[in-house]
């Protein structure tokens, strides 16, 4: 069974719909989601999955990597790591069937309506590889704005929404897509390496106390330099980033598990339940139980499709 946390349909065009789900994938178990009507760009917020298309082509997926999947394309999902179980967490973004025909409205900067259609046109084949395409459109705020929208709907809600799902998808303009180079192949630029090698270690290590020293090492540069590196190919400063991956743990955790916060804060780095608390409310803008309540009072159940790896 999979839990859905944000859904909205009916969205001004070119978007249809916006949702954000968890489906867990137990060991050795595969997950297949098949895309029979519309494009979809989706999120991997927590990532640690492999997804494999259609072609055979296979996707190792890291938190904030992105796919944009076409029509015709079935994904097979499985955990990274054999033998373990996955929560797999995504926000998805799903298109109309017809990018066209939106109007002549034209900009200030001279640019029409259709321009940005016709080149959102232009990206859609069968399936593209973005990496870190959620932390780079500023996803994590994207994500809280609509969940305090769904909380307090009204008439300009689906505008409001259709205008995020807009700062989401304009990412994939003007990046060159990774579509035909599986993840698993190293990364030539030695900053971006160096960073996502850290980021890595992060994800791997954020339940402990941190430091810059001790991130920079791993990579052996210094903090100053890979405080550098972080501004230039992530947007944020490293200590940003580790926030951002305790948070998201913590959201996790409120919206699919019973435990108290006081543990949810051990398990996620924090020293103290107070300081978790000020964290997540400047985060979420509310307290974490007042954010498991909300998400319960939300939340839906979707079916999945899951099999034994076994059965291929």
């Amino acid at each position: 069974m999979g839990r859905s946390i944000i859904q909205f349909s009916s969205l001004v065009a070119p978007f249809s719909s916006v949702l954000e789900s968890y489906v867990v994938i137990p060991p050795g178990e595969i997950l297949t989601v098949e895309s029979r009507h519309r494009h979809r760009l989706v999120f991997f917020i927590n990532g640690g999955l492999n997804a494999t298309s259609s072609s055979g082509d296979t996707y190792q997926l890291h938190p904030g990597d992105a796919l944009l999947v076409g029509k015709s394309q079935v994904l097979r999902y499985q955990a990274a790591e054999p033998g373990r179980e996955v929560m797999n967490h995504v926000l998805v973004l799903r298109l109309t069937d017809e990018i066209s025909g939106a109007g002549k409205r034209r900009s200030g900067l001279g640019v029409t309506w259709d321009t940005f259609l016709d080149a959102l046109a232009g990206q859609l084949r069968e399936l593209q590889y973005y990496p870190r395409l959620f932390s780079q459109v500023g996803g994590a705020e994207i994500i809280h704005q609509m969940r305090r929208e769904m909380e307090n709907p009204n008439p300009a809600s689906v505008w409001r929404i259709s205008g995020f799902c807009l700062s989401l998808i304009s990412g994939i303009l003007g990046e060159k897509p990774e579509s035909e180079e599986p993840s698993f192949r190293p990364r030539i630029h030695r900053g971006a390496a160096a960073v996502e090698h850290a980021c890595q270690f992060i994800r791997e290590n954020f339940h402990q106390k941190l430091d810059l020293d001790q991130i920079a090492w791993q990579v052996q540069l210094s903090g100053e330099h890979l405080e550098r590196l972080f501004r230039k190919h992530n947007n944020q400063t490293v200590f940003q980033y580790l926030k951002e991956v305790r948070l998201n743990q913590v959201c996790q955790l409120l919206l699919t598990s019973e435990l108290p916060v006081s543990h949810i804060s051990r398990k996620c780095g924090y020293s103290t339940p107070n300081l978790l608390y000020r964290h997540f409310k400047a985060y979420a803008g509310m307290t974490p139980v007042e954010y498991r309540l909300e998400g319960r009072k939300n939340e839906n159940f979707l079916p999945s499709k899951l099999a034994s790896s076994e059965e291929g």
